[in-house]
C-alpha cells in the first residue's frame, strides 16, 4: 500500500467510525498530537467540564456566551473562539473535528490509537 493508498484507507476507517469512537480518537489525538484545548465533548459534560475548566458555574459561563451557543446540541467544543456548540461532527464549521489532523498524527507518529482497522491498515503500509 503507497502513501495515497494510505491515506485514502484511513480516510474511509475515519469516515466510518460511530460519533463515540471519533470524539475519542480525535480527543486522543488532541492530546498526543496536536492542541489538547480543542477537545470535544458531549453536551451532557457541559456542567462538569465547564467548572473545571473556568472554575465557574455552568450559568456564569452561558451568559458570557454568543447568543447563537445551543445547550440542545450534542457536542461542543473550547476552541481558541471561544466555546462553540454544534450537532455534527463534520459537516458543522464550528466543529473543530478534523480528519486531516488525525491522519497526520497516525501518518508522523505510526500511533493506531488502539483502533484495530487502523492498526491492520499501518501493518499493511510497514510489510
Amino acid at each position: 500500500m503507497n502513501g495515497a493508498e494510505f491515506q485514502s484507507a484511513l480516510t474511509d476507517i475515519l469516515n466510518n467510525l460511530t460519533a463515540d469512537e471519533a470524539v475519542n480518537l480525535f480527543n486522543a489525538v488532541c492530546d498526543d498530537y496536536g492542541n489538547p484545548h480543542d477537545k470535544i465533548y458531549y453536551m451532557s459534560d457541559f456542567d462538569d467540564v465547564v467548572t473545571y475548566q473556568f472554575n465557574m458555574t455552568p450559568l456564569a459561563i452561558i451568559r458570557q456566551l454568543d447568543e447563537d451557543f445551543d445547550t440542545a446540541a450534542e457536542f461542543f467544543a473550547i476552541t481558541d473562539d471561544g466555546i462553540v456548540s454544534f450537532d455534527d461532527l463534520d459537516d458543522d464549521e464550528k466543529s473543530p473535528f478534523n480528519v486531516d489532523l488525525i491522519i497526520d498524527a497516525i501518518v508522523d507518529t505510526g500511533n493506531d490509537y488502539d483502533n484495530e482497522e487502523i492498526a491492520a491498515a499501518l501493518a499493511e503500509v510497514e510489510a
